[in-house]
């Protein structure tokens, strides 16, 4: 509605309207001004009364701005021993680790043996410590540690456990291990290595899975002997220093001193 009223002196616009979505709402303006200013204010408010509205559109909110996309979930997959400062050996369940690293350093998996699981890897930048590891005779019953990489994928941590030879043949790991430890270094008490952990029985990871569990009770688990490992090593230019094994037994601290810088999270994305 609109309406213009003329006086003695003076001239008088009025717009009102409702908005569509309040129709008990009015809303408008009033211009007054001399009638010796007509031909200027006349065109001011014919262009004011069309612009006006009584419900004024909400101003266009800016654009979206995409979040970053989160990175990728990672997962502890196996331990790895280094051979040299950038060259890894580790035990993968599956040849598919997507964007894998050594640490912190990406890695890319150069070679695996679908039989044992055994794969060789190169972390550019990694500082892997290369140690000198004896390989012993694995004996049947001989007790052992077990050392493999633990915690949250971003910050792991190289945990202990003790554990022993299992004395049927073949050879096999008896100990409590999370099922994400595969290749856990298993050292005798006088220095030696004896092998890495195979993968955890099938039955096992699944029973892990549905619980959403990281760790199982004493399991049997295949134990990769430490001659396979030098074949495999071996095979892609690497091989263990030559040292020789302690006469008398060392404490679990001991044999991690030993270890120190050696051992690395193998970690993949989920």
């Amino acid at each position: 509605m609109f309406d213009l009223t003329e006086a003695s002196a003076h001239l008088s616009w009025q717009r009102v309207g409702a908005p569509q979505a309040e129709k008990n709402i009015l809303r408008g303006f009033t211009m007054t001004w001399q009638k010796k200013q007509r031909a200027r204010y006349e065109t001011l408010v014919i262009a004011v009364a069309n612009s006006f509205e009584p419900a004024p559109g909400a101003p266009a909110s800016a654009a979206p701005v995409a979040a970053a996309p989160a990175p990728p979930q990672r997962l502890i997959a196996a331990t790895a021993l280094a051979f040299s400062g950038e060259r890894f050996v580790a035990v993968l369940v599956q040849a598919s680790c997507p964007s894998p690293r050594i640490g912190l350093w990406p890695a890319r998996i150069l070679r695996r043996d679908e039989k044992s699981g055994l794969t060789l890897i190169d972390a550019d930048g990694a500082k892997g410590r290369r140690v000198q590891l004896p390989a012993g005779e694995t004996p049947a019953g001989a007790s052992a540690v077990v050392f493999f990489a633990d915690g949250a994928a971003e910050k792991p941590v190289i945990v202990a456990s003790a554990g022993e030879v299992g004395a049927q043949p073949p050879l096999r790991f008896i100990g409590a291990l999370p099922v994400h430890a595969n290749g856990a270094i298993l050292v005798a008490r006088n220095g030696a290595i004896l092998g890495l952990a195979g993968s955890a029985p099938a039955a096992a990871r699944k029973l892990a899975s549905a619980a959403n569990a990281i760790a199982i009770p004493p399991q049997s688990r295949e134990l990769i002997p430490v001659s396979a490992v030098k074949d495999f090593a071996f095979s892609a230019g690497l091989e263990f220093l030559p040292a020789q094994a302690n006469a008398a037994p060392r404490s679990a601290g001991a044999l991690a001193v030993a270890l120190e810088g050696s051992l690395f999270a193998l970690t993949c994305a989920r």
